[in-house]
C-alpha cells in the first residue's frame, strides 16, 4: 500500500509574537505544500527521507525493536503520551545516524517521525519521503505541515484505519478552497 498526505503552510498575518503570549493573531493558510509520500519496500527497516535538506536516514527494525523493546506495547490505536524514556531511547536512536553539523536542528523533527512512527505502526517496515516546496525557518509552518502530513499519513498506512484511496492513493484533509489557498 502507499499513502500520500499533503499539508499547507501558514502565514500569520498579524499578531505573530502575541501568539506566544496567549493573544489572538490573524492567520491564513498558504497554497504552498509539503508531501509526505508512505510505502513498504521488502526491506527490514524503517527509512526517512528528507529530500529536499538531501538527509536519508534507516534504521534496521531489529534495531527499534532493541532500542524500544523495553517500553512494553505502546502500539495501539489509542494514544499514549511520549515518556522522558521513551524520549532518551529515541534520542538514542536518532543520534546513532550521521547529522551534517548544518542540519542538527532537524534532529528534534526525526524523533517526532520515530516516536509517531513506532507508536502508530510498530515494528512495520516502511519508507516515508517527505518534499516541501516550504522554505525551513522561514515562519511558513514548515514544521506543523510536517506533523500534519505523519498524523494524517501514518494512521491510513496502518491497519487500524480502512480507508478508500483509489483516487490516486492520496490522501488529503480538505475543505472547499484549500487547495487554492482560499
Amino acid at each position: 500500500m502507499e499513502i500520500t498526505a499533503r499539508a499547507p503552510g501558514k502565514i500569520i498575518l498579524a499578531g505573530e509574537h502575541a501568539v506566544v503570549h496567549g493573544y489572538t493573531a490573524i492567520a491564513s493558510l498558504i497554497s504552498i505544500l509539503l508531501s509526505l509520500f508512505v510505502y513498504t519496500l521488502n526491506e527490514d527497516s524503517v527509512r526517512l527521507q528528507l529530500e529536499d535538506v538531501g538527509l536519508d536516514f534507516s534504521w534496521p527494525i531489529k534495531r527499534i525493536r532493541e532500542v524500544l523493546s523495553h517500553l512494553g506495547s505502546p502500539f495501539s490505536s489509542t494514544p499514549t503520551l511520549c515518556s522522558l524514556e521513551t524520549v532518551k531511547s529515541i534520542t538514542a536512536l536518532v543520534d546513532e545516524q550521521s547529522f551534517p553539523e548544518t542540519r542538527i536542528g532537524l534532529a528534534s523533527g526525526v524523533c517526532a517521525f520515530l516516536w509517531l512512527y513506532t507508536s502508530i505502526l510498530g515494528f512495520k517496515p516502511g519508507t516515508v519521503i517527505v518534499t516541501s516546496e516550504l522554505p525551513l525557518g522561514a515562519a511558513l509552518g514548515s514544521s506543523a505541515a510536517y506533523c500534519v502530513a505523519l498524523s494524517a499519513a501514518l494512521p491510513a498506512f496502518s491497519d487500524y484505519m480502512k480507508l478508500d484511496v483509489s483516487q490516486k492513493g492520496w490522501l488529503m484533509l480538505k475543505e472547499t478552497g484549500v487547495e487554492n489557498g482560499e
